[in-house]
């Protein structure tokens, strides 16, 4: 877990407080349910910008990318086992329809710094991706 520390730590500390503003934001409209759509900081090889999304089901939050990173890139085969590769050195996850995600629970991590570790992920897995395709 102290890479994932490291990388948070790491990032630009605009792009982390614009993260939070935007939650902040968003949450502060939620009830039991909610979400929000930020943009990452961050972009994809293609130049378009990474999207999270965080979504609130009473106590527990699915921060994503919506698939976008493999979706991007074309689900060339293999992408599983690559992305799988990549989420593992990030500490984060990615199910069998290309999501990179990450659960999180009310009072527990700081939101927005795995928002920003979600967008990063998914921008080294879009790249990753498409050096599948040069092989």
């Amino acid at each position: 877990m102290g890479e994932l520390k490291q990388a948070c730590e790491a990032a630009p500390a605009g792009r982390l407080g614009a993260i939070r503003a935007g939650l902040d934001a968003a949450r502060a409209g939620w009830g039991e349910f909610g979400g929000v759509v930020l943009a990452g900081g961050v972009d994809y090889v293609d130049g378009e910008p990474v999207e999270v999304r965080v979504r609130k089901r009473s106590r527990r939050y699915t921060i994503d990318d919506d698939g976008a990173a493999v979706a991007r890139a074309g689900s060339p085969t293999g992408w599983l086992e690559v992305a799988e590769r990549v989420v593992e050195e990030h500490w984060v996850n990615v199910n069998r329809r290309g999501v990179v995600f990450l659960p999180a629970v009310e009072g527990g991590a700081d939101l927005a710094s795995l928002a920003l570790q979600i967008a990063d992920t998914s921008a080294v897995v879009h790249a990753a991706l498409l050096e599948l395709d040069d092989v």
